[in-house]
């Protein structure tokens, strides 16, 4: 009868062992799961700051393509403004031509004058078109260094995604393991 009782003491015990063996697994377990969620998480942020992120980066280079757009307008501007200028100087020169009463060497000082102005123009013409030609060549090197910046930013956002991806992979397979 002692035996026995024993015997049933020790199964009893077994049994609690077996049971505290189960809630501890059983403990483990929602660990993992909750690790798991709290991984997953940490995923959705990311991809919401990474998206959040290209939208500001779009944003970005629309207003860059937005500045260059007007600035090519101001240019067309200016150069319409300088063929006017032009066509008005042309227009004096007619006259002048047309201005038979002026005495010769009026007349003559008046050309040389009016053809000085030309040189002075053309000139100024031409020192104003190498300084739209400078900008633009800094504005294609501007957009040129933001597209490579862009290019360069979006392979270590890959880089970095398949990283976190593979981490988020080695722990899942470590709880699983576990």
């Amino acid at each position: 009868e002692e035996k026995r009782k024993e015997e049933r003491i020790a199964e009893v015990e077994r049994f609690e062992e077996l049971q505290r063996e189960k809630e501890a697994e059983e403990k483990r377990k929602e660990e993992r799961i909750a690790e798991v969620k709290r991984l997953e998480e940490l995923q959705r942020e990311k991809e919401v700051e990474q998206k959040r992120q290209e939208e500001e980066r779009l944003k970005e280079l629309e207003r860059f393509e937005e500045l260059r757009r007007e600035k090519e307008a101001e240019e067309t501007r200016q150069e319409k403004e300088r063929i006017a200028e032009v066509d008005r100087f042309e227009e004096l020169q007619r006259e002048k031509e047309a201005e038979e009463k002026m005495h010769e060497e009026e007349r003559i000082a008046e050309v040389e004058r009016l053809e000085e102005l030309q040189r002075e123009k053309e000139v100024e013409q031409k020192r104003q078109e190498e300084e739209r030609l400078k900008e633009l060549e800094r504005f294609e090197e501007l957009r040129r260094e933001k597209v490579e910046r862009l290019e360069e930013l979006q392979r270590e956002k890959e880089a970095e995604e398949k990283r976190k991806e593979e981490e988020r992979i080695t722990k899942v397979e470590r709880l699983e393991e576990l």
